[in-house]
């Protein structure tokens, strides 16, 4: 369906570089906290908190232990999804920025996402998706997700921030 109406609408609707980086940030933060959200069902599921009754029956000492579990797994995976988009994606974006200021303004659609672009993130989401379908421990799982999804937060928040400095910069119209 997003592909349907990418072919139709994609030469036609036209973004200025400020709004293409824009964009783009909306994107990656769409993604990384759609990661966040399944990291979380997966580590809920590691320290078996997804199941109302078995909460009920857990012992106080049994649900802070599980708690810590859930906490250590989510604030680890945070630090190296940060270090990952300050050090990595953060010139990702950088190039994004470079190759979309050669063109001349306004930007479509296919401007602004290439083929390339648009095959790495569907390379990306398939290895997501094949991730649920691979033996490895739900710790494993839910520390990938919750890494790349807030290494795709913090390249999400670096796009709004070159969209920022970049606003500065331009001249009033």
């Amino acid at each position: 369906m997003f592909f349907l109406i990418w072919f139709f609408i994609g030469g036609h609707l036209k973004f200025s570089y400020t709004s293409a980086l824009i964009l783009s940030g909306i994107v990656w933060v769409i993604v990384g906290v759609g990661l966040l959200v399944k990291g979380y069902n997966y580590a809920l599921q590691m320290v078996n908190l997804h199941d109302i009754n078995l909460i009920n029956e857990m012992s106080r000492h049994q649900f802070h232990v599980a708690q810590r579990k859930l906490l250590t797994v989510a604030m680890i995976s945070t630090v190296i999804g940060y270090l990952k988009g300050r050090f990595v994606l953060s010139k990702t974006v950088d190039r994004f920025f470079k190759r979309i200021a050669k063109l001349d303004e306004p930007l479509s659609l296919n401007q602004i996402f290439t083929k390339r672009y648009i095959v790495l993130i569907l390379t990306m989401m398939t290895l997501g998706m094949g991730l649920r379908f691979l033996e490895l421990p739900y710790i494993v799982k839910a520390v990938i997700d919750f890494a790349v999804g807030s290494a795709l937060i913090y390249g999400g928040y670096k796009y709004f921030k070159t969209a920022q400095l970049l606003k500065r910069e331009l001249p009033e119209e």
